[in-house]
């Protein structure tokens, strides 16, 4: 996923922490250097990834094969 507004280390463990809450999520990664979210699990709903990563504050910006 595409996101933006994340800069530092803390805020990419927040969301990290958040986003494996999730039912289904394995495993998550956020890149910062290329504002992207790795999400790994079952059944993965984007409007749930959407709803965590904006309900921090931070910019869900949409798939990365959306940005292609």
């Amino acid at each position: 996923y595409r996101i933006e507004g994340v800069t530092c280390n803390h805020c990419k463990d927040r969301i990290e922490t958040h986003l494996l809450r999730l039912k289904n999520v394995n495993k998550v990664n956020v890149d910062v250097a290329r504002n992207e979210i790795i999400v790994e699990g079952d059944k993965i709903y984007d409007e749930f990834v959407k709803k965590v990563v904006d309900g921090l504050g931070y910019y869900y910006v949409g798939e990365v094969s959306e940005m292609v």
